[in-house]
């Protein structure tokens, strides 16, 4: 995913790069036929790769994008509910996610505030897998 304008002037100057390269490409005569087309499939795999990728960011910059908060605003409930609902103990989600009961109760008891959106994700999966 393209996240800026700099990663968008570098991911086009690649696709023109990977274009022209498909567009110069010639294969020695002592290639294998199969690997030619597989050399060219590799620079159209790119070319493709990344037109969608500049074609994602330039529909989201044309876009009123809406975010819904209100389900993240209560991950932290939804979280212990979830862990509640499939009947897992602290020390066992703590166990599944292979760290101390401590952790979790610290979680738990500040509304997973100091947990790291990477952490929290990991939870959701566990949690979610478990149904």
């Amino acid at each position: 995913m393209i996240e800026n304008e700099h990663q968008y002037r570098i991911s086009k100057a690649a696709l023109n790069r990977f274009v022209t390269a498909l567009e110069d490409y010639q294969p020695s005569q002592k290639l294998h036929p199969k690997l030619v087309i597989a050399q060219r499939g590799a620079f159209q795999g790119q070319i493709d790769s990344l037109k969608a990728e500049l074609e994602e960011f330039e529909q989201l910059k044309k876009s009123a994008l809406s975010l819904d908060t209100e389900p993240l605003e209560n991950i932290a409930e939804k979280l212990i509910q979830a862990r509640v609902a499939r009947g897992f103990t602290q020390a066992q989600l703590a166990a599944k996610l292979k760290m101390k009961p401590q952790q979790i109760q610290r979680y738990e008891a500040t509304h997973y505030a100091n947990a790291s959106l990477t952490r929290v994700i990991e939870v959701a999966r566990v949690l979610q897998s478990a149904k």
